[in-house]
């Protein structure tokens, strides 16, 4: 896939960076500069398709639930009025006295509506989060859980690699243009970008998935190549995680993709991928620079993007990291490898592997033999593994039966020698009386 499309915790700063032509200060940008590449003669550029209006997470999370929590507190409502009705000055028959009448209790309600500055209970997010410091909502205790950072979540899309930035005509285009220092190209291959990939991927997202509620979505151009970022909120009503909380990531895409197996997550990225790069492949930029004066459409590689723009630090760092765990991995399934081929050639270097493991018209050869070893070694390590186990396994059994059968040896041998000292002392004990015998005469 050559577009990157990923989900990373979200921070409303860092995705709302322009709004109402008011840009960050010197202070922010040198700060997000950190873990960003940013040019900040770039950022009038941004667009701004969804605006979370400045509201913390929070706010936005509550907005969306605004009517949920009007029902909810209707019904708490009702729920006192209908013991009222049936309470409210009648006799209580363990104190034979009159049922004096309920009132709602503010601290049992959500803050919003009539009860907006008056309640005291939490916020429907801040139960949430709780729970999620604790956990999870499902009630994991701390050392088993995978924790969330926060309700929303941010999606990156790139509309290409790094790779297919640098080569492709039309991207090289845009970036030239985006780049050029004039406002007014800037402008216009900004608005053009937007037009034909940006709006048309946020609108398909929109539609196709509804269950991510979108509360930001901004196109960034003062970054290393042109990219979006999606913020959502994941709600199915009834569905949500601890109360009035969102529904799980996986919970949102599962309900609106039914049809998704196994790993819904990772199935559910990789069928946006395809969507994102038939958009790419099959919408005609609005360039016909090209020599056949055809409308050009971007070109897509055969490798999966990354989007190096965001978080540039970190993706490097995640790289290495990577990079280093497959490399221990890799050396482990040598030395694993190393470990079980010499426990075979040491107990069993009889040793073989079946026929139907071999290559046609190949013949098995002993382990202990470089042709036996590389037969071996070229199988797979699951096989090997298991291969050795078993001549650990048989070797133990004739260990145990040569144990035992040294041990019922032993028994016999002891017993000869008990006997023959038995005889022994037989032997003396008749001469003794012989001797006596004798000596009376």
């Amino acid at each position: 896939m050559a577009q990157s499309f990923h989900a990373v915790s979200t921070s409303l700063g860092e995705a709302e960076r322009q709004k109402d032509g008011k840009n960050w200060t010197a202070k922010e940008y040198k700060a997000h500069s950190k873990h960003y590449n940013i040019d900040q003669q770039r950022a009038y550029l941004n667009t701004v398709f969804v605006s979370a209006n400045g509201k913390n997470e929070r706010e936005l999370v509550n907005g969306l639930l605004h009517e949920k929590m009007l029902e909810l507190n209707a019904e708490k409502v009702q729920k006192v009025a209908d013991w009222n009705a049936i309470h409210f000055g009648n006799i209580n028959p363990k104190t034979g006295k009159e049922y004096r009448k309920k009132s709602v209790d503010k601290r049992e309600v959500y803050p919003v509506g009539k009860y907006a500055k008056t309640g005291k209970r939490k916020l429907p997010y801040d139960v949430y989060k709780g729970l999620i410091e604790k956990g999870n909502a499902r009630g994991k205790n701390n050392d088993s859980s995978r924790y969330r950072t926060g309700v929303l979540q941010q999606i990156v899309v790139g509309f290409g690699n790094d790779e297919e930035w640098q080569n492709d005509g039309v991207r090289k285009y845009f970036l030239d243009e985006i780049n050029s220092g004039d406002k007014k190209r800037a402008t216009a291959a900004r608005n053009l970008f937007n037009e034909k990939y940006a709006k048309p991927w946020l609108e398909k997202f929109k539609t196709e998935n509804p269950s991510m509620k979108i509360v930001q979505a901004v196109v960034h151009f003062d970054e290393t190549h042109p990219h979006m970022q999606i913020t959502v909120m994941p709600y199915v009503a009834g569905k949500e995680n601890g109360g009035l909380g969102s529904t799980s990531y996986t919970g949102a895409i599962k309900h609106d993709h039914p049809d998704l197996k196994g790993n819904v997550i990772a199935e559910w990225y990789r069928t946006q991928h395809e969507k994102l790069r038939n958009l790419i492949a099959n919408t005609p930029s609005g360039l016909t620079y090209n020599s056949s004066h055809k409308p050009a459409t971007m070109t897509l590689g055969d490798r999966p993007g990354s989007h190096k723009s965001t978080r540039v630090n970190l993706f490097n760092k995640q790289q290495a990291d990577l990079l280093k765990q497959q490399k221990y991995l890799d050396e482990q399934k040598v030395k694993t490898a190393n470990e079980a081929i010499a426990t075979i050639k040491a107990i069993q270097p009889e040793h073989t592997v079946p026929l139907e493991r071999l290559k046609p018209h190949e013949t098995a050869k002993r382990i202990d033999t470089p042709e036996g070893e590389e037969q071996h070694r070229t199988q797979p390590l699951e096989w090997l593994t298991t291969a050795a186990r078993e001549v650990l396994r048989l070797a133990r059994i004739r260990i145990t039966n040569l144990q035992r059968t040294l041990n019922i040896r032993d028994k016999e041998r002891a017993e000869r020698e008990r006997k023959i000292f038995e005889a022994g002392k037989q032997s003396e004990r008749n001469k003794n009386n012989q001797k006596n015998k004798g000596l009376e005469r």
